[in-house]
């Protein structure tokens, strides 16, 4: 016992002054000694109450030092709670802090506490600047509070901050909880709960050089001429964040922009996560499976430059896998700002040149699919679930109108029918197919900008209500009644008049 509280001594205690202490109830106090002289010291053997689980204690840092930076990772659900720990801690890594430095704990509800010890006590104020640049680096919002940043359904804080916001110490029990939860270390990998108070001894101190050499290789990231030095000024006043992490992971990404991701690679140091994460949320947004997402990230990743990311492949690929399933699971959503989509007046003659009316709303569908959502070369994702949420159609008259358009000439497979196999290899679904259409027509500046239909609907399910208003839009009515069957024609004219 004496061991284990001489390393909390060494790991924790700056200040012996101020300290909290969580009582059988689960309410805190705080006791300040330089406020009242008959306050007790924070003493070895309050320490030793708190490892017996008769007491909770907590810690705050020097007025100017600390000996080690918490992340406390405050939310609600449990799984939500494990993924921000999870992208938290390869945050960290990304910015080359090394796992044997990381050391999560459960903070006694659903959260945790992420803990970095130092070999000498470092600034406060450079703590400040790391904490913010970790956020920053995992995307967490900013808040109006200084120490705090927004996550999913909860908040990421810094603690010790000074001597004026604690922390509560680990191996200790939170008695808000059911059965009095004891606050365990967890595996940095799993984190599954490391059952021993004797594991603290193993605890090793990070060497400060490592601090200081990631502070100063995000220092010429700054877009603030003030430089690095004045975070805690910059992030008072608006503060501006690093120009690679707006570029790689901005919320309002273009499709552009996110390609730009795919066929570039990575070009920066402490950017993999947070672009697989991107490109995880980009390819289910394209229809892809769970499976096939994992495929397609991990052979993205095995292209990458080893310049440009510090951690292992087996563990790059066990990453891919917990944003898969984070992504998938919760039905991330991905925010892009949508392109401009035009339809010009050589693709609807393409279109309405078409025998029948399905064959028509079916190729327009899958031209505005395309234009939103394909690649640099045409290939695009749709699935006939989504065709048919387009069109209105059922499957079953999708799978028959797709091999009349094919035969047609209005669109190439550029895969079909691929198979996706467990690991023991039994089928279990069919991948999404690819499509190249081929009735996109480049047209001159002058005939797109007179001539084209700027589609207003945001979603595959609103395509159907765009068609009439494009043929409308591009086309006399002189026109329309040669090139459309009577019944159509007489479709639109009441269109137009309602």
């Amino acid at each position: 016992m004496e061991e284990i509280i001489g390393k909390i001594n060494d790991l924790f205690i700056t200040n012996r002054q101020k300290y909290l202490l969580m009582n059988q109830e689960g309410k805190y106090s705080t006791f300040d000694k330089s406020k009242h002289k008959n306050v007790l010291p924070l003493m070895d053997s309050f320490i030793k109450k708190h490892l017996e689980g008769e007491a909770t204690y907590g810690v705050f840092g020097g007025e100017h030092i600390s000996k080690f930076l918490c992340f406390d990772i405050d939310v609600p659900d449990r799984d939500t709670a494990r993924w921000i720990a999870y992208r938290t801690i390869n945050t960290l890594v990304e910015l080359g802090v090394s796992k044997e430095y990381i050391y999560p704990s459960t903070s006694g509800n659903k959260g945790y506490h992420i803990d970095l010890y130092f070999e000498q006590p470092v600034s406060n104020k450079l703590l400040h600047e790391f904490y913010i640049i970790v956020m920053e680096t995992a995307c967490f919002e900013r808040t109006d509070e200084r120490y705090a940043y927004k996550c999913e359904q909860g908040m990421v804080e810094m603690r010790p901050v000074a001597n004026k916001l604690g922390v509560k110490l680990p191996l200790g029990k939170h008695f808000n909880t059911k059965n009095k939860k004891r606050c365990w270390y967890v595996d940095v990998d799993t984190l599954e709960e490391i059952r021993s108070k004797n594991y603290i001894l193993d605890i090793e101190k990070m060497k400060n050089q490592i601090l200081e050499d990631i502070l100063e290789s995000q220092k010429d990231l700054l877009e603030a001429d003030e430089g690095i030095s004045e975070v805690e000024d910059l992030v008072h006043n608006n503060y501006q964040s690093l120009e690679v992490y707006s570029r790689n992971v901005d919320e309002s990404l273009t499709i552009e922009h996110i390609e730009q991701l795919w066929s570039e690679g990575l070009k920066e140091v402490g950017t993999r996560h947070n672009t697989l994460l991107k490109l995880a949320k980009y390819l289910r947004y394209q229809g892809l499976s769970k499976e096939e997402c994992q495929q397609d990230l991990e052979e993205w990743m095995f292209e990458q430059d080893t310049r440009y990311y510090r951690t292992s492949i087996p563990d790059c690929v066990k990453d891919i896998a917990e944003i898969i399933e984070y992504v998938y699971k919760n039905e991330v959503a991905l925010t892009i700002t949508q392109k401009n989509i035009d339809v010009t007046h050589k693709e609807m003659e393409k279109i309405l040149g078409f025998e029948k009316k399905n064959q028509k709303l079916l190729v327009y569908a899958m031209l505005v699919h395309s234009k939103r959502y394909a690649l640099q070369n045409g290939v695009f994702y749709m699935t006939q679930k989504q065709m048919a949420e387009a069109t209105g159609y059922d499957i079953r008259t999708i799978q028959r109108i797709l091999p009349e358009l094919e035969e047609q000439g209005a669109f190439e497979y550029i895969s079909k029918n691929v198979m996706i196999k467990n690991r023991k290899g039994q089928f279990e679904k069919k991948k999404p197919n690819r499509y190249r259409l081929k009735i996109a027509i480049e047209e001159t500046v002058e005939e797109a900008t007179v001539k084209a239909y700027s589609v207003k609907c945001n979603s595959h399910i609103e395509y159907k209500e765009s068609f009439n208003e494009c043929v409308i839009s591009l086309f006399e009515w002189k026109e329309l009644k040669v090139k459309l069957p009577k019944r159509h024609y007489d479709e639109l004219r009441r269109c137009k008049v309602s």
